[in-house]
């Protein structure tokens, strides 16, 4: 632009001393002989001076042209600064507004003329007042671009959060001589952000426990400010009845008629809108709440007193919905903070009325399951009282026909009472695991613990069992030395243990098979170990062996599946581990521990004696 300028003023200058060359020229023509050579030199000058006005008249077209362009140049750039989406502000070192495009003064509900001249720190809340002023100081000395969230005050009182952006603004020299500022509206990020947060922490507490009442109750006060001024939670209880559990309102002004609201019951009438949203299992918005004299919103739907008596703007009814059944309503209202609900305000409501509901499920199943769990024990509490004396009164009275009948007699009748007297056995069985099942749900599994010599524990259990395996043609037998081998249990729970494994033992090895028990110390415990050479364990039941009435198929009909969840219920309460040993070749190998009496009672137990080969079988499938 000097330089046109520059070039437009030369022109008049050289144009001039044409003029002069030109008038010269005429007047020594007429005053000389060689006019001829005088006409020539000027048609020559009149020449170069329509040459050079010609490109002056090109000049200054391209200069209009030039002028113009920078014009609208400049309006483009006046209306993209001034209607940008971003609010602008021009700073100056001292960190005055030097210049602030018409959306900032929309953003901040003042005029332009308002901003311009006033320090930036007085748009923020005095709190906040440092962190601008710290921000600024970054961007001007050491010349980065700043980015800080700062909470900016409005014109109405409302803060508003925004994220404040810096940068240095340098003239020709490269010195700072202030900075572009930009603001963003961040408040809708924010309290999304503050929602997830918020239902994150809603679902913690309501999972913390099973009284949804009281967590339910929790969520609701905490829902206030953050989702609505009122919050409302009404909750079906299981006889289909509507009860308030919560109202919470954030202004202490109505804290009085609040608290008689807590206390009303909820109406539920056709007309009412909680009746609706019970009936139509469907939410109702209130965007706009505009209560008529009659109390509803002129749309057929009556709200009651409390919601019209805080200044209601608008209002949703969310019911808490699990398995296509209204569980309850919670009620959002919007007051004194002028807010309007819309559809994200929904879909959070929506959000939190599921979780509101599925707390109300988990609770109530739980009471359902310890209900049927209490039922359980009154039916095992029947058994153990009104069938097992009555099946002890059977087995005494078959043992006495078999010991005291005449030797004609007991031959022709000794087969009926044995089969009689093994199905009681049986029976006595079944319902003594039954109580014992039941004593462990409980945590009342009985231990009376006393030094015991397993040795004799071992051949006690040997001996019990030694006809089964005479009559499947197995071979049972118990490697434990003579000498004592004192350990710390219960025996007769051990007996228990001992029993049902090598009861198991016995059931899967084939006729030709043997079964060894043997024992050997471990520390401060003995390891008892069963081993057979059956067809071992299928590997789908291996990580079930030890749950509740897990059994091979083939055994199914042979067993209830409770022995090995009983006998792991009682090695623990002794201290000990019970587990199956998968890596042997052949066959299955249970083991489990007992605590020693003393470590010098228990040195008998000799972890170094080699174990008898078992006597060789068939392969037989698993």
């Amino acid at each position: 632009m000097e330089s046109t300028r520059r070039e437009s003023e030369a022109v008049p200058r050289y144009r001039d001393e044409r003029v002069r060359t030109l008038s010269g020229a005429l007047r020594d023509m007429e005053s000389q002989p060689d006019a001829p050579d005088r006409m020539q030199q000027v048609r020559h000058l009149v020449h170069e001076l329509e040459i050079h006005r010609a490109e002056l008249e090109v000049q200054n077209h391209e200069l209009r042209e030039s002028q113009a362009l920078l014009e609208d140049s400049r309006a483009r750039y006046a209306d993209l600064y001034d209607f940008a989406p971003i609010a602008y502000l021009t700073l100056d070192r001292q960190g005055r507004i030097a210049d602030a495009n018409l959306t900032a003064a929309a953003f901040l509900g003042l005029e332009r003329s308002n901003l311009v001249g006033r320090f930036v720190t007085a748009l923020v809340p005095e709190e906040t007042r440092a962190s601008v002023r710290a921000h600024v100081r970054a961007c001007l000395t050491e010349n980065i671009r700043v980015s800080t969230e700062i909470a900016v005050a409005r014109r109405d009182g409302r803060p508003l959060m925004t994220q404040m952006v810096s940068t240095p603004l340098l003239n020709g020299a490269g010195d700072i001589t202030g900075c572009r500022t930009t603001l963003t509206d961040i408040s809708a990020v924010k309290h999304a952000q503050d929602v997830l947060s918020f239902l994150a922490r809603a679902s913690a507490l309501l999972s913390s426990s099973f009284d949804y009442v009281a967590n339910i109750a929790a969520v609701v006060r905490e829902a206030v400010p953050l989702l609505a001024d009122v919050c409302i939670a009404d909750v079906r209880d299981p006889a289909g009845h509507l009860i308030r559990v919560e109202l919470a309102d954030g202004n202490r002004e109505r804290q009085r008629l609040a608290r008689a609201a807590r206390l009303l019951k909820p109406a539920t009438a056709r007309r009412t809108a909680l009746g609706s949203v019970l009936e139509l299992r469907r939410p109702i918005l209130v965007r706009d709440y505009r209560p008529p004299v009659a109390g509803g919103d002129g749309g057929g739907i009556e709200h009651e007193g409390f919601v019209r008596a805080c200044g209601a703007r608008s209002i949703m009814y969310i019911p808490m919905m699990m398995r296509g059944q209204a569980l309850g309503v919670l009620t959002l209202v919007t007051a004194e903070s002028v807010r309007q609900f819309g559809g994200p305000d929904l879909s959070t409501a929506e959000d939190l009325a599921n979780r509101l509901a599925m707390a109300i499920e988990n609770a109530r199943l739980y009471d359902d399951a310890q209900r049927a769990v209490r039922a359980r024990e009154q039916v095992l509490s029947f058994v153990s009282h009104d069938l097992k004396n009555p099946l002890m009164g059977i087995l005494l009275s078959v043992d006495m026909l078999l010991n005291s009948a005449p030797a004609d007699e007991r031959r022709r009748g000794w087969k009926q009472l044995e089969r009689i007297r093994r199905g009681v056995q049986q029976m006595r069985h079944m319902v003594e695991d039954l109580l014992d099942v039941a004593s462990i749900d409980a945590g009342r599994l009985a231990i009376e613990l006393a030094d015991e010599d397993l040795s004799r524990i071992v051949d006690d259990v040997v001996e019990l069992l030694r006809p089964i395996a005479r009559d499947t043609g197995i071979e049972l037998r118990g490697d434990l030395a003579g000498e004592a081998r004192r350990v710390r249990c219960d025996r007769d729970r051990i007996i228990q243990v001992l029993y049902n494994v090598l009861g198991n033992a016995l059931k899967f090895t084939p006729r030709g098979g043997g079964v060894r028990v043997s024992a050997e110390r471990a520390g401060p415990q003995a390891l008892i170990t069963v081993h057979d050479n059956g067809p071992g364990i299928p590997a789908e039941l291996a990580p079930l062996l030890f749950g509740r009435y897990a059994q091979a198929a083939e055994s199914a009909r042979r067993g209830r599946g409770l022995g090995l969840f009983i006998s792991r219920a009682i090695v623990q309460a002794h201290g000990g581990a019970i587990w199956a040993d998968l890596e042997v070749e052949r066959g299955a190998r249970f083991c489990f521990t007992i605590p020693l009496a003393s470590v010098a009672d228990g040195a008998g137990v000799n972890a170094e004696a080699p174990s008898p080969p078992l006597p060789a079988i068939p392969q037989s499938p698993r």
